[in-house]
């Protein structure tokens, strides 16, 4: 039988631009692929994952860079790169757009300005929709309806995002290190006095400790309906820090670990999108009472586990190990 060959924009070591598509936001815990697929369509998709799966080659799958763990990338395997597959299209009769899983919001927001709509999503331009082919969204329009044939824009806060994404601290890559909790009630005085005691003694001007408010449409759902767990949440509580050289590393990781440990007793759990992998228990951190639900879908749908990094959806049996 012929072999499966790779196709879309391939990048190998020995081109000129692979240090710019091997980095990853985070520039800490560096990885070097052996090859980089940047697929530009789903048959690229499929060509990529026959490849590895027929030379036993290791992958990962990367539609944006902001994995701050790096667990988009492998060193000597093969990175599936989607984020050359950007298109939105969008429907004004029914109110939807579809998007494709590379396109990342510094796209998305204003091609969907130019019908004054928008999503809920997150706040840098940097980011990309997800690891989905494409997702129909709603589309929810920035308006005030002042009568059934008068709509009035609101432009003020659109003004305020663009100001927001030009700040480039975000989206720049740099060296990172992040983790986080879930707050169900506010800090009593002595947490708040522990944050102040960290903070007081950051490494640097960069470790910060940022809130972000839960509640309202969050609660419409219940947190066994989606595998969002924390949604009894009233803050997604985030630890982060940036530091300019690698020697820094040791004790802004270490502030940041000594901070999570010394709040631990007045959170919970932890935002899988701020992985954090010395957290020993992540499967239940990460997804709470969800995970025995995730890990039936993972073995009905990849019993074999071949969408796999360190810290992707345990199987059952692996889980049991721990």
């Amino acid at each position: 039988m012929e072999k499966t060959q790779l196709t879309g924009r391939i990048v190998t070591p020995d081109d000129p631009d692979y240090e710019m598509a091997r980095t990853n936001n985070n520039l800490s815990f560096p990885k070097f692929p052996k090859i980089l697929v940047f697929c530009r369509n789903v048959g690229d998709v499929v060509n990529a994952l026959k490849w590895v799966q027929e030379n036993r080659v290791p992958f990962r799958i990367r539609s944006g860079r902001h994995s701050y763990e790096n667990f988009s990338l492998v060193t000597g395997g093969l990175v599936i790169d989607i984020s050359e597959m950007n298109a939105i299209t969008y429907d004004q009769e029914n109110m939807t757009v579809k998007i494709e899983a590379g396109a990342n919001l510094g796209l998305v927001y204003p091609r969907l300005w130019e019908h004054r709509s928008t999503i809920p999503a997150g706040t840098e331009k940097g980011e990309f929709v997800g690891t989905a082919s494409s997702l129909r969204a709603l589309v929810r329009p920035l308006t005030d309806i002042g009568s059934p044939t008068k709509i009035v824009v609101k432009e003020v806060p659109y003004i305020k995002a663009v100001r927001f994404f030009d700040e480039p601290s975000g989206n720049l890559p740099a060296h990172r290190k992040r983790s986080g909790s879930f707050l169900k009630r506010p800090f009593p005085a002595e947490a708040i006095k522990t944050m102040k005691h960290f903070l007081e003694n950051a490494p640097n001007e960069n470790a910060a400790v940022w809130n972000q408010a839960l509640g309202g449409a969050t609660r419409q759902i219940s947190p066994s309906e989606t595998a969002f767990y924390y949604r009894n949440a009233i803050i997604a509580q985030e630890y982060k820090s940036t530091w300019s050289h690698s020697t820094e590393e040791p004790q802004n990781i270490r502030w940041i670990e000594e901070l999570r440990k010394a709040l631990s007793k007045y959170t919970n759990g932890d935002y899988v999108n701020w992985p954090d992998r010395l957290i020993k228990d992540w499967p239940t951190t990460y997804y709470g009472k969800n995970l025995k639900r995730l890990q039936a879908i993972k073995k009905a749908y990849d019993p074999s586990n071949l969408f796999r990094f360190p810290q992707s959806i345990p199987l059952p049996s692996d889980h049991n190990k721990r």
